[in-house]
């Protein structure tokens, strides 16, 4: 049975998919059967692709499925609602910032190999030697797009997102690189990169989603180490059968089935076999959503404290409404939603419609 289906009694509302790894193949490509499942997917749950790919490499994949996606990208400095051959609305974008991306790129210097300093809209290769010139050769193809190399970097770090050093041993460069503060290495597939720390997939998917829509009813799939804090975080994380170990001691679950034996079709398709979910768990979904919209626009700490307080409260009028639909449960569920939010949304949009009939 399908790993995360045998986790749950009834659908997610979102679905997190790691690219590279799980679900696209061993070439990087994304197999007929799995784009129709992703699309039988969207139509039942929320679909969210978290990678460590830049916008313009993700492009594709959702031009090839005709429908919009949301995007964690640059593992997690970036979120984006990606549309087929429209360009991207960028929700947040969080560079590395002028000193750390230089201390960056001088970690990545050290460590030997060519280095790819990844921009807001390209990428850039630095490279002094034939060696150098053949590992960027290989990201390119890893990635399907080709980057501007150049012999010194230096003049683009102040734009960085991100820092690539490639090499031979990615564990070993991880390990013994010399991190200064303020940086994380994460271990990839044919390089190590620098990123700020605190700045991941699981930080980004709270941005996007909420701490409570993450923890509660979100299945997030992953097979690589930049995918462990998103697999601990999510309410059911699945790694795939050749998922690293870091991500397969992160995960609830592993599945039977490795990105080449289309996973994520799979688990997808299993996930879609299973009971919708509930018009209250739907309901909830939708208030939690709210939250998540006024805390970011309220982020204070008595904004925080009401909602606290609010929500046993909230809790009470949903079941009531939902059990008798009185006229008093109703104007009670009103006001707490009212008290709850008129701070952060007018009047007249305050009432959230009640959820479409199972």
């Amino acid at each position: 049975m399908a790993a995360a289906a045998s986790l749950l009694h009834v659908r997610p509302a979102v679905v997190v998919l790691d690219l590279d790894g799980t679900t696209l193949d061993a070439d990087h490509k994304l197999a007929p059967a799995t784009a129709a499942a992703l699309r039988r997917a969207s139509k039942a749950v929320r679909l969210i692709f978290a990678t460590g790919r830049p916008t313009w490499d993700v492009q594709p994949f959702v031009d090839a499925l005709g429908e919009p996606v949301t995007c964690v990208l640059f593992n997690g400095a970036c979120a984006a609602t990606l549309r087929p051959h429209t360009a991207p609305v960028k929700r947040f974008l969080e560079p590395l910032g002028g000193e750390r991306a230089a201390q960056a790129y001088r970690a990545a210097i050290e460590c030997g190999g060519a280095v790819s300093l990844v921009l807001p809209t390209r990428s850039v290769g630095v490279a002094t030697n034939a060696k150098h010139r053949a590992q960027l050769a290989v990201l390119d193809r890893k990635a399907g797009s080709a980057q501007d190399v150049v012999a010194d970097g230096a003049p683009y770090v102040c734009e960085a997102i991100k820092v690539l050093a490639l090499s031979d041993d990615q564990a070993a460069t991880a390990s013994s690189v010399r991190l200064p503060d303020g940086l994380d290495v994460v271990e990839a597939e044919v390089h190590v990169e620098f990123v700020s720390k605190g700045v991941d997939k699981a930080t980004a998917l709270r941005k996007v989603l909420g701490d409570e829509m993450l923890r509660t009813a979100t299945v997030a799939m992953g097979d690589g180490h930049n995918d462990a804090a998103m697999l601990r975080a999510a309410h059911v994380g699945v790694a795939t059968a050749n998922a690293t170990e870091a991500a397969k001691t992160a995960a609830a679950a592993v599945s039977a089935w490795t990105n080449e034996g289309l996973c994520v079709a799979r688990e997808l398709d299993a996930l879609l076999g299973l009971p919708r979910r509930s018009r209250l768990q739907r309901w909830r979904d939708a208030y939690a959503e709210e939250r998540r919209k006024y805390a970011a626009a309220h982020p204070g700490a008595a904004n925080k404290w009401l909602h606290a307080v609010l929500s046993p409260v909230e809790w009470v009028a949903f079941l009531a409404v939902l059990r008798t639909w009185s006229r008093a449960a109703v104007w009670a569920l009103q006001a707490c939603v009212c008290l709850g939010t008129a701070a952060a949304r007018p009047p007249s949009t305050l009432w959230l419609p009640p959820p479409p009939p199972a």
